[in-house]
């Protein structure tokens, strides 16, 4: 809108602790004293009725573009653009935040100036793709166009951040995995643990800016891995892994890793979790499931004593007030139970097919690489080596990874497993893993990279 409409645009960002989720009334009442006469939500938008009447009485438009999942009632507005709408006729609803945010662009520069779309698609597509990735989209039908397209944008980007990122980290955006584990955590830890103005402001920065601000998310990134260690070490400690819906409380918490707690809660134990902290009179909560369990679900059947609540079916959040928590507590574990009760939700690894460590080679591996992108709903292929039988030996500066000492060109690797070394060490071992390559000194050499593995007896 600014840069190609010449519109002038601002931007007003939620900061996690004192805004919480989604659009307040106050919120209305600060734009409006700007003089603004439209307002365009993004990501956020579908369930504030509220706070959308608030702005129309205020003499504003708005235009929601969202991606969640969809009331009955919806806000009454210039649009509600959002696949997940009943009566959507679009032919694909798992698009991100930032994908539904593309399609607009798609609209406008159709009606604005036609000859650039194309043009203007592509311009933008590489911010898009990094909402697709961190946001754990499906990877399929226009997602995978949008992820492709986006890293090979990234590479000639008009966004000075992906370029700088390169040059600071010396890593090469080359994959969607470069994008969800090195490119978003940093961005991420901005609006995490201090405000999402540093993120943003870093996405935006010209390039003489860039690097200083990618060197202020990197320490604060490593602070963000500190404090979930941390808490996540005192959750262990405390939690009912017996119970239907895994509930840590800990009033001390800071809201940017709840999420990050909850994740692991439900990554080691496979049931939902929930992780809250205290916050003006009300629990605030990050909520985390499993494949196969539904979060929205569980918190509809449980909203009698929930303040809101928002989110997906894996990722969702709510607000419970003070007095409510113990009851609140005890409904989300009900409903869990009466929902998913005999649900089992232990992941299964579908091994796609057994190779033997002498038959892989760099070809192998090439032609698994033209299926990418890969992500939910997508993941890279599985392979099994079987009866595998060497020592292993840890790896990294602080020994928490292993490599299986065998000969040949073959390095098979297994990140943060040094602790289960006693109990496959010395036996003969099955390995689940994927395909990979490991680049050093310019010299390039297959990878097998362990997710599991099966001990025999």
């Amino acid at each position: 809108l600014r840069d190609e409409l010449g519109m002038d645009v601002s931007y007003r960002l939620p900061h996690r602790v004192h805004d919480g989720y989604g659009i307040k009334l106050y919120h209305m009442d600060e734009i409006a004293k700007t003089g603004t006469k439209l307002i365009i939500t993004v990501d956020c938008g579908t369930k504030d009725i509220w706070p959308i009447e608030h702005a129309y009485s205020l003499g504003m438009d708005v235009i929601v573009t969202d991606h969640h999942f969809c009331p009955q009632v919806l806000p009454e507005c210039v649009a509600v653009v959002n696949p997940q709408r009943a009566d959507s006729l679009y032919p694909f609803r798992g698009l991100s935040g930032s994908g539904v945010v593309w399609k607009c662009i798609h609209a406008l520069s159709d009606y604005f100036f036609p000859d650039k779309t194309e043009t203007l698609l592509q311009k933008y597509v590489d911010i898009v793709s990094l909402g697709t990735v961190a946001d754990c989209m499906p990877m399929l039908d226009e997602n995978r166009t949008i992820v492709r397209r986006g890293i090979l944008q990234s590479q000639q980007s008009h966004h000075s951040f992906f370029q700088t990122f390169v040059d600071t980290l010396k890593r090469p955006i080359l994959t969607e995995e470069d994008i969800g584990f090195f490119v978003w955590p940093l961005l991420n830890a901005g609006g995490r643990l201090t405000t999402p103005y540093q993120s943003l402001t870093t996405l935006l920065a010209g390039s003489l800016d860039s690097f200083a601000h990618i060197q202020e998310l990197i320490g604060v990134n490593e602070l963000r891995k500190w404090k979930s260690r941390d808490a996540f070490e005192r959750a262990l400690a405390s939690v009912d892994f017996s119970a239907p819906f895994l509930i840590f409380v800990d009033e001390q918490l800071e809201h940017g890793i709840l999420w990050l707690v909850a994740g692991k809660l439900t990554e080691m134990s496979h049931k939902p979790s929930a992780v809250f902290t205290l916050h003006d009179g009300f629990y605030v909560g990050s909520l985390r499931a499993p494949p196969g369990i539904d979060l929205v679900q569980i918190l509809e059947a449980s909203r009698d004593t929930l303040e809101r609540f928002w989110g997906h079916a894996g990722a969702a959040g709510c607000t419970i007030r003070a007095d409510m928590m113990p009851e609140a507590c005890e409904m989300l574990r009900n409903s869990a139970s009466v929902l998913y009760g005999e649900h089992d939700a232990t992941p299964l690894l579908k091994v796609d097919t057994v190779l033997e460590p002498d038959k892989i080679n760099l070809k192998t591996i090439a032609d698994i690489e033209v299926l990418r992108p890969f992500g939910m709903w997508f993941g890279a292929p599985l392979f099994l080596l079987e009866n595998i039988s060497a020592p292993v030996v840890p790896l990294g500066q602080t020994g928490e990874h292993i490599r299986w000492d065998i000969p040949g060109k073959l390095e098979i690797i297994g990140f943060r497993m040094a602790e289960y070394i006693p109990l496959f060490s010395h036996k003969k071992t099955h390995l689940i893993g994927t395909l990979k390559t490991h680049t050093w000194r310019d010299t390039v050499t297959p990878q097998f990279q362990v997710i599991d593995l099966v001990v025999d007896d």
